[in-house]
């Protein structure tokens, strides 16, 4: 009887320190357990009492067999929290990391919005001193409205996301953190607020699109009005010179100078086509301009290849005038000469 109650004591031994009969949440839970050192003075103090009480019939190479086991199992379970606490240790190593990861991410963040403030606000002085009066101050100060409602939602998405990492890591911490459909409804949480926030976007670049769409509409019907107004201006321009040179030719009589407005007539004639060329140019752009707008495929490459396109047709009418100009005062400098030397025939 002492024999088989010497093996189930060392049975039960045997099952306290089985790692098998640990739950596997074993690594993630506090146990208060018998200590390997009191668990060895026990198995000691029995075994020298069975040993007082048997004598000479005491198993002496179950007991070594037996210590040998509990020994060799300690050890392991010794190495097993040793282990617990090496993960524990790596775990906080990993959430320290993510964590600085995520605080520096946002700092740089925050940083971006500061410095898309000062860019917007130095690209504005810079254009405004380049354009003086002609500077838009309507359309700045839209844009600025504009940025700073987007700049507010990046900074909501900021506080959305801090809030969802600090519900992440209270659940985890928490009584709940194993519960699937807990973590669930805070992901499905957090992507509902996400949706909404993409809904306040999408509002204020639709906003913004509406307003561009309008100036741009009113600006094309401006250009138009003024287009009309520059060909009756050279229409008008035509008549008055013909008014003019018959009333001068009627005062004048045989002196009127009908060199100087044979000159004079083709001159204006093809200013009046340089003129011509420009509305047609102005048109022309403006025709562009909508199809660009009309195409969903158009990209900042297309913009500025159509914006060089016409700097380069005004600079090339530019030259024609110029050169017009110049013609024109050879001309005159060349009568005045002439009629110099008519006075003063030495």
């Amino acid at each position: 009887m002492s024999k088989l109650k010497f093996i189930t004591m060392l049975a039960c031994v045997s099952l306290t320190c089985d790692p098998s009969s640990v739950s596997a949440d074993h690594h993630e839970q506090h146990h208060e357990e018998i200590s390997p050192a009191q668990m060895l003075a026990e198995f000691e103090s029995e075994a020298e009492r069975r040993r007082g009480e048997e004598g000479d019939h005491f198993d002496e190479g179950a007991y070594k067999f037996e210590r040998s086991m509990m020994e060799r199992r300690m050890a392991l379970e010794e190495r097993r929290i040793a282990l617990d606490k090496d993960f524990r240790v790596l775990d906080e190593e990993g959430q320290e990391y993510w964590s600085n990861r995520m605080r520096e991410d946002k700092d740089r963040q925050r940083a971006e919005i500061d410095n898309r403030r000062a860019d917007f606000e130095a690209e504005a002085d810079r254009r405004r001193g380049e354009e003086g009066e002609y500077f838009d101050e309507e359309a700045y100060k839209f844009e600025r409205s504009m940025m700073e409602r987007r700049i507010g939602l990046d900074e909501k998405r900021l506080a959305i996301d801090e809030d969802f990492n600090r519900k992440r890591e209270e659940l985890g911490n928490g009584a709940g953190g194993e519960d699937q459909n807990a973590w669930e409804q805070l992901d499905q949480e957090q992507q509902n607020t996400f949706a909404a926030l993409d809904e306040e976007y999408q509002a204020l670049d639709q906003e913004g699109q509406e307003y561009w769409d309008t100036r741009q509409s009113e600006d094309m019907d401006r250009q138009r009005a003024e287009i009309d107004n520059m060909r009756t201006g050279l229409a008008q321009m035509q008549a008055d010179f013909e008014d003019e040179t018959d009333r001068r030719r009627s005062e004048e009589g045989e002196d009127f100078d009908e060199e100087a407005y044979e000159f004079e007539r083709s001159m204006m004639e093809r200013r009046i086509q340089l003129e011509g060329q420009r509305i047609d140019n102005s048109e022309d752009y403006n025709r562009k301009l909508q199809e660009l707008s009309s195409d969903p495929n158009t990209n900042d490459q297309d913009w500025k290849k159509l914006e060089g396109a016409q700097e380069d047709a005004f600079e090339a009418l530019d030259l024609k005038f110029q050169a017009l100009d110049q013609e024109s005062q050879e001309y005159w400098d060349t009568r005045h000469e002439d009629h110099d030397d008519e006075k003063d025939p030495q």
